[in-house]
């Protein structure tokens, strides 16, 4: 996806370009409860804090509760242990958001950002990963193996393993569809 939101069934997915010079975008799909993930362009080397400031101006914000968190946050949670991604789970329905608190003028990485139905999102058991940070063991895998990244990236199997995979260019919520 370039340059544009894409929207699957039950998912939809952002890039940079529809944050850029955009003070706010409602977050669908969050009716309901639903999840969010994120990946940005990984380590800034120019913060003390590794995050990238712009990451850190785009900010989840749910207006009833006033509860919020950055991209930048939301892009490195994984579970302990694994490089496994851990979502925003938003268990009820609410006024979400993402602010942009940048100037206008202000330049960024790229991130994306995948808001999923969480009751489709039940329907299998899933890991999502980042490509730049995946650590995955040998165990065996889930039903669906989702890789997410903010940049340009390749996934690469030996043609002679056993469990040998698909991958198919969808939201995971369609993976299985075909």
């Amino acid at each position: 996806f370039t340059d544009a939101k894409g929207e699957f069934t039950f998912s939809t997915i952002y890039n940079i370009y529809d944050f850029e010079g955009v003070d706010e975008i409602p977050i669908p799909r969050c009716d309901s409860p639903c999840l969010v993930f994120a990946s940005t362009a990984g380590n800034f080397k120019d913060s003390d804090d590794g995050m990238d400031p712009y990451m850190k101006n785009l900010v989840i914000l749910d207006h009833a509760t006033a509860r919020s968190i950055s991209i930048a946050e939301l892009a490195v949670m994984v579970k302990q242990g694994t490089s496994e991604k851990v979502p925003l789970e938003i268990c009820y329905g609410g006024n979400f958001v993402i602010l942009n608190l940048n100037a206008p003028e202000d330049k960024s990485s790229d991130v994306t950002v995948w808001v999923i139905d969480k009751a489709q999102a039940g329907e299998f058991y899933y890991e999502i990963y980042d490509a730049a940070r995946m650590k995955r063991g040998n165990s065996y895998p889930s039903d669906v193996v989702t890789i997410m990244s903010a940049l340009p990236f390749r996934v690469i199997a030996d043609p002679g393993e056993d469990n040998s995979y698909t991958a198919r260019l969808v939201g995971f919520d369609n993976a299985k569809d075909n």
